[in-house]
């Protein structure tokens, strides 16, 4: 058995839950303030590429955390580290853009191994490095 092959399942399983769990929250704080929370771009974690367009990249999908829908968001396992598919540190990150109707959660360069078109969550733009949950209006961003 290779154990950075078990850690690598380990962590993808990880990702699985914490983007269904955060697409969870999202739906709920819909149901409640009638949009989901808006961007006016992607938006990610501090250390990732995408910290820049956030007005708070400690909390890149604004107000989420502040409604109690989750109590922090998640943070991709490898969150900053440079490792294959993405060799670029700044890319690997947990990223979210919404225009209030629609939106998309990702996990940008997170999944290792390799990755499906198929899969459910392959993100239709980004299926070789990127996992993705999303509404219908979003699934080309």
């Amino acid at each position: 058995m290779n154990p950075a092959a078990v850690l690598a399942k380990a962590r993808n399983s990880q990702r699985r839950t914490y983007l269904s769990e955060t697409a969870n929250a999202l739906e709920r704080y819909k149901v409640i303030y009638g949009t989901y929370p808006v961007t006016a771009t992607w938006c990610g974690a501090t250390g990732s590429y995408w910290a820049g367009g956030c007005a708070d990249p400690t909390n890149y999908i604004p107000g989420l955390t502040n409604s109690g829908e989750l109590k922090s968001l998640p943070q991709d396992p490898r969150v900053v580290q440079a490792y294959s598919p993405c060799n670029d540190a700044a890319a690997t990150s947990i990223i979210y853009y919404s225009n209030g109707t629609d939106y998309k959660l990702l996990d940008h360069c997170g999944p290792e191994g390799t990755l499906s078109q198929t899969d459910p969550m392959a993100d239709p733009p980004r299926w070789s490095y990127s996992w993705a949950i999303y509404t219908a209006g979003a699934s080309g961003w």
